[in-house]
């Protein structure tokens, strides 16, 4: 092995899937240094430190070549190379000057370049400090490889971002589906009108879809939502097969108890508690700090669950209501299989949904209303609960006719 290129494919016969991302990092840059690109000037750095560790592990090793040892040290290099990476070589600021300089280029050349590759090394290397820019260059990368590629499960972004990020499905579907209808009717965006150079640049493609039709889970949604779906699944057959109105009704509160402990930072404290006014389904304390929109939920959340074939009625929505305020709470929150009576599609005489809109400008009460449809969204990996609660939240919040979340669904 007399130079880099030798080393680089020696090292890369053994990688491990992980490790495979360092190996394609130090091959391009490799190829951009040679090619007089900014990674000239890092390129010695990364040499020596493969030189420096292949000599010491030789070395070590002199005595003996065995095929299992050649490979332990294939992986301790890599392992070690992506420590140093991440301390020192490879840290986010050289793949974000890197793809900031293509992006230049751009303007320069007057064509799209791809810069996939250096955002998503950008998300790998921040991903072990900053959960939020690491998800920021994933989206990047998968915009950039939805207009390369055109399928985002071939993209690397989208296992990154399910994997690692816990990015919900529909999340990245809608992403897709944006990009696409961008690229081939960019004028029926909605907003102003879309310059075709617009596609040349993913951050302003990612903050126009934002700001226009969706707004993907956050950080803090994803980490602290960690559902067990298999379960989850296990318990929405168990509500399926039951067979009388009572029975469906435990079911469905069965559900909610594991829907709302799959929170990290929500704790259950009572469940079917008789109460000196009646019965409450569930209390869960909100234990969150971390993100403030959550935490404004309030300490204790209410919730009732109605597996009712018709919309819950005003009388459904007034108890939950004075539970929530007898208790001293913020918000409540009503898992109704229909929804509830006055909102598009359950029109009705009575109102309930104008009853939450009195709760929240009367008593600064919130009750955040889930249905059949979103845990089904949640079950098949397209849904966020906190998420949709927040949308629930900012829908009352804001006088919002509809949440994002069924704008996309239905293809709004």
């Amino acid at each position: 092995m007399t130079n880099l290129n030798e080393l680089l494919q020696w090292l890369a016969d053994s990688a491990t899937p992980v490790d495979r991302c360092w190996v394609d990092a130090v091959i391009q840059m490799e190829g951009d240094a040679r090619a007089g690109g900014p990674s000239a000037a890092v390129m010695p750095r990364i040499a020596g430190v493969l030189t420096e560790r292949m000599a010491d592990l030789l070395e070590y090793l002199s005595s003996s070549g065995s095929d299992d040892e050649w490979t332990q040290v294939r992986s301790i290099v890599w392992s070690r190379l992506a420590a140093d990476a991440v301390s020192a070589l490879l840290q986010v600021d050289y793949f974000s000057s890197w793809y900031t300089w293509l992006c230049r280029r751009q303007g320069t050349e007057g064509r799209r370049i791809h810069k996939g590759a250096q955002a998503f090394n950008a998300a790998w290397c921040i991903l072990r400090f900053d959960r939020d820019a690491a998800r920021h260059w994933a989206r990047v990368a998968l915009i950039e490889d939805v207009r390369e590629y055109g399928d985002p499960s071939k993209a690397r972004a989208s296992r990154f971002l399910q994997s690692l990020l816990h990015e919900p499905k529909g999340d990245i579907d809608a992403l897709r589906a944006f990009v696409v209808k961008l690229q081939n009717e960019p004028t029926k965006v909605p907003g102003q009108p879309v310059p075709e150079r617009i596609l040349w640049y993913p951050d302003q493609v990612l903050a126009r879809f934002v700001s226009s039709r969706h707004r993907p889970a956050r950080t803090t949604e994803c980490d602290l939502f960690a559902p067990n779906l298999p379960s989850l699944e296990a318990l929405a057959a168990a509500l399926e097969g039951a067979g009388t109105s009572r029975e469906k009704g435990y079911a469905l509160e069965e559900l909610a108890l594991n829907l709302f402990d799959s929170v990290n930072g929500f704790e259950v404290r009572s469940f079917r508690e008789p109460t000196r006014s009646g019965e409450n389904d569930l209390v869960v304390r909100n234990l969150v700090t971390v993100d403030p929109v959550i935490a404004a939920f309030g300490e204790y959340l209410i919730v009732e669950c109605k597996h009712w074939k018709k919309p819950a009625d005003t009388k459904a929505v007034d108890r939950l209501i004075a539970k929530v305020r007898s208790a001293g709470a913020r918000c409540g929150v009503l898992l109704s299989r229909n929804g509830v009576t006055g909102v598009k599609g359950n029109r009705k005489r009575e109102d309930a949904d104008l009853e939450i809109v009195k709760a929240f400008h009367r008593d600064d009460v919130y009750i955040l209303v889930l249905t059949e449809k979103d845990i089904r969204a949640i079950l098949a990996g397209n849904e966020n609960l906190l998420r949709l609660m927040v949308e629930e939240y900012e829908k009352i919040k804001f006088a919002r006719r509809t949440r994002w979340s069924d704008k996309v669904r239905e293809g709004g």
